[in-house]
């Protein structure tokens, strides 16, 4: 079977079209989901040495349903002027680029986060940037890095900002 050539481009056409809608999906403020409710991070102190272990505990204020997944990135240099908020999102940006965080984290089925590591994945660290959101909000990695750097959240994408307050023992 031919096909003519209106055919031909219009399948070409289509075919672009949907390789577009695969890559770009509808998008991470598009989701279908509630929206996630704040969290409340304790004070994050880090006792010296590279070998120290860490835990940062992050809380939901209501159980979450969705299927969450949570990155960590640590960004070098100062909070800004206005400091930053943690449970909400940040209000002040921190220098430099989001690196991450060579360290275990785990998303209890509540929404609760656990992020478990040793001092040396924090060095020369000023603060820690949870990045939460459903899964399947986050289609590439890339997306995560974006909102670490963006450090601000809204409803379907957290952004905890934790500073890192080093303590002598």
């Amino acid at each position: 079977m031919k096909l003519g050539r209106r055919a031909k481009i219009l399948m070409a056409l289509l075919a672009a079209a949907a390789a577009v809608a695969v890559y770009a999906g509808p998008g991470r403020r598009a989701a279908g989901h509630p929206p996630l409710p704040a969290y409340a991070v304790a004070r994050f102190e880090l006792a010296p040495g590279r070998d120290a272990p860490f835990e940062i505990d992050a809380t939901p204020a209501a159980p979450v349903t969705t299927k969450l997944v949570a990155f960590a990135f640590a960004f070098a240099g100062a909070t800004g002027a206005t400091g930053a908020t943690g449970a909400t999102g940040a209000t002040g940006a921190g220098d430099g680029e989001p690196n991450a965080v060579d360290a275990k984290v785990e998303v209890a089925p509540d929404g609760a986060v656990r992020i478990k590591g040793r001092g040396r994945a924090l060095e020369g660290s000023r603060e820690v940037r949870v990045v939460l959101g459903a899964a399947t909000d986050f289609k590439r990695y890339e997306d995560a890095v974006a909102a670490a750097r963006a450090g601000a959240s809204d409803g379907q994408v957290r952004v905890l900002v934790v500073p890192i307050v080093r303590v002598a023992r």
